[in-house]
């Protein structure tokens, strides 16, 4: 497993359309297991609803856990797709 912290930066936080764009990418890499850790609660990033109600507000800090191949490159890729998330 390799995990790595980043902050939610999005004005409105991930919301509906920055939501659907991150369980996209997410859904790309379908041999790896990706957890979202903030707030308290483990979030499927593949799944919509397990990301909409997450409340991933602005300063919100997630752990984005990756567990499979190429675990840290997939990992800093979602790290970087968080932090360019702009609304």
């Amino acid at each position: 497993m390799y995990s790595k912290k980043v902050t939610v930066q999005n004005k409105t936080g991930i919301h509906a359309r920055p939501a659907s764009m991150v369980v996209r990418m997410c859904n790309q890499y379908k041999e790896q297991e990706i957890h979202f850790i903030g707030n308290g609660r483990d979030t499927n990033p593949k799944n919509i609803i397990s990301v909409l109600s997450a409340g991933l507000s602005k300063g919100t800090e997630i752990e984005v856990q990756v567990i499979g191949e190429n675990e840290e490159t997939v990992c800093n890729e979602i790290v970087a797709f968080i932090e360019s998330l702009t609304d």
